[in-house]
């Protein structure tokens, strides 16, 4: 109906008439309306990897389309977690949750175990202090005897070492390993010490004991003998084999 006043007039004029067409009837050729371009979240970590590897992220915007605003929305969902669904699931049983208790109780034994260390390594103590009281006090070197006999006598299952026990006790680590040494050492095998070569002979020996019972000599000591002896160009032996042939003697 709107097109024949265009006609009528058109025919009045002795034009061509024109034909508007409707707007259903457009060209075919018009581009219809864009469609957002959407980003699958396996794309969106991709586009995320290669921008966080890339110096210049200018061209990634520009092959991918995007913006840079896209990039920081996508790095805040992959910080939230939101893409956490594309890793891949941990097959097997599931990780039984720890029980806030058995720190605890794994504590609480260490410090009981601690505790009965300590308390039997006491006893211990104190019942070495009463062995070493038990000598009295006549002689500090009888009391040290006592209380390094009590270290040596010491159980190991006793939860205390020897040095400890030195410490509390007051005893010297040195005598306790020398006497353990000692007692743990094979026996010593016993064997005839040789005659030293320069020793006298038994009628050497002889003639020294008869100057020494002289009547000249009746008063004097051996180093006095010896001097005199000296003197007139006489020389047995020393002072010390004088003094100990005497010894022998007795």
């Amino acid at each position: 109906s709107m097109q024949r006043p265009v006609t009528a007039r058109a025919e009045a004029v002795g034009r061509r008439p024109t034909v508007v067409p409707s707007p259903a009837a457009a060209s075919p050729e018009l581009s219809v309306r864009p469609r957002r371009r959407s980003f699958a979240a396996q794309d969106k970590l991709r586009i995320l990897a290669d921008a966080d590897r890339a110096a210049a992220v200018g061209a990634i915007l520009r092959r991918e389309g995007i913006y840079a605003s896209a990039l920081t929305d996508w790095r805040r969902q992959r910080d939230a977690g939101a893409f956490s669904a594309l890793a891949p699931a941990r097959r097997g049983p599931k990780a039984a949750r720890p029980n806030p208790l058995t720190a605890e109780l794994a504590r609480l034994q260490k410090d009981n175990a601690r505790l009965s260390l300590r308390l039997t390594r006491a006893e211990a103590i104190i019942e070495l202090q009463k062995n070493g009281r038990a000598a009295g006090h006549p002689a500090d070197i009888q009391r040290r005897r006592a209380m390094t006999d009590a270290v040596m006598a010491l159980d190991r299952a006793s939860g205390i070492t020897a040095p400890a026990a030195c410490a509390a006790l007051g005893v010297s680590r040195a005598t306790v390993q020398r006497r353990r040494a000692r007692l743990s050492a094979p026996p010593a095998i016993s064997r005839p010490r040789p005659p030293p070569a320069r020793a006298l002979s038994t009628p050497q020996q002889q003639v020294v004991l008869d100057l020494l019972h002289a009547s000249r000599f009746a008063d004097q000591a051996p180093a006095e003998i010896y001097a005199s002896l000296l003197d007139e160009g006489v020389y047995h032996c020393s002072i010390r084999i004088m003094y100990r042939m005497l010894m022998d003697r007795i």
